[in-house]
């Protein structure tokens, strides 16, 4: 991949998965590239999914009366640091000229945006 316009065409799909909003940029600034739409729907599964364990999680520390303070305080990074790996690894895809993260691809190619 040392032409030029590949490197270009990398530059979106890669975006996708900068954590929270980076989903957007390719499908809202490269409506064109079937393979940016592909990446930036399957950033969209990675952050919609954490968003559910997040909220999950925040209801648990909040409303559910327990001793595990510190069990909650670790879990967040937790959650926190497998959230940024897999992202990490959505990006490295790319890279690798793979298509798709297991269980997410299936996702994202259901995904009507």
């Amino acid at each position: 991949m040392t032409d030029k316009s590949n490197r270009n065409a990398l530059i979106f799909p890669i975006l996708a998965y900068i954590p929270i909003v980076g989903w957007m940029i390719p499908l809202y600034l490269d409506t064109r590239n079937e393979y940016s739409q592909f990446h930036g729907k399957q950033g969209f599964v990675i952050n919609r999914m954490f968003l559910l364990i997040f909220i999950v999680w925040w209801i648990l520390r909040n409303f559910v009366p327990t001793h595990f303070d510190e069990l909650y305080s670790y879990s967040i990074w937790g959650l926190i640091i497998i959230y940024l790996v897999i992202l990490l690894a959505g990006a490295v895809i790319v890279l690798q000229g793979k298509e798709h993260l297991p269980y997410f691809g299936r996702s994202a190619s259901e995904v009507r945006l």
